[in-house]
């Protein structure tokens, strides 16, 4: 017979998370939201047509009237955007 875990676990998707994985993922999840209200608009639009909109840098260059490269650059530079601040929140909270 199969015993349940002590603690109380939740099936998500095809896992099973206890409740010390969930509260873990709750704080990653609001450590992205923090991030990108505090990145620049164009890097939430760039983002935004590339994971919701599901476009590649060529779509997005052609409605945004920019090249390719163009497109490719300003995606790393938001990326390292994201990191500093990332890290700057991590740092920040350490000290709390």
């Amino acid at each position: 017979m199969i015993k349940p875990p002590k603690e109380k676990a939740f099936l998500v998707g095809t896992e099973i998370l206890s409740q010390e994985d969930q509260l873990e993922k709750k704080q990653i999840i609001q450590l992205c939201f923090r991030i990108m209200s505090l990145v620049p608009e164009k890097c939430r639009q760039l983002w935004h047509m590339y994971i919701n909109k599901d476009m590649n840098y060529r779509q997005i260059g052609e409605i945004l009237s920019r090249s390719e490269g163009y497109i490719r650059r300003q995606m790393w530079v938001c990326r390292q955007a994201a990191k500093k601040i990332r890290e700057k929140l991590l740092k920040k909270d350490k000290h709390i």
